[in-house]
């Protein structure tokens, strides 16, 4: 699992090629903010609150992670929940 910080600000393309050459499945954890390199068995889609993804992401993940921490993260963008 490559996850951390935000991996994908880098190009995994070549990280993800000698880890599938070894034989090892690839799974990625992102928030999403910057497009997706490399070749992955799983995406799991963590956005946050205040930094929009890159729309291609949505679309390749496997996975749907959001974190809820204040009531206010049920409003999805509403001004009164």
């Amino acid at each position: 699992m490559i996850n951390g910080g935000e991996p994908t600000m880098h190009n995994l393309s070549q990280l993800t090629a000698e880890l599938k050459k070894a034989g090892l499945r690839t799974h990625l954890e992102t928030s999403g903010a910057y497009p997706l390199t490399g070749e992955w068995d799983w995406v799991c889609f963590s956005p946050k609150k205040f930094k929009p993804p890159h729309a291609s992401v949505a679309a390749q993940a496997n996975e749907l992670k959001v974190v809820i921490f204040h009531k206010s993260d049920y409003c999805m963008g509403r001004r009164v929940c």
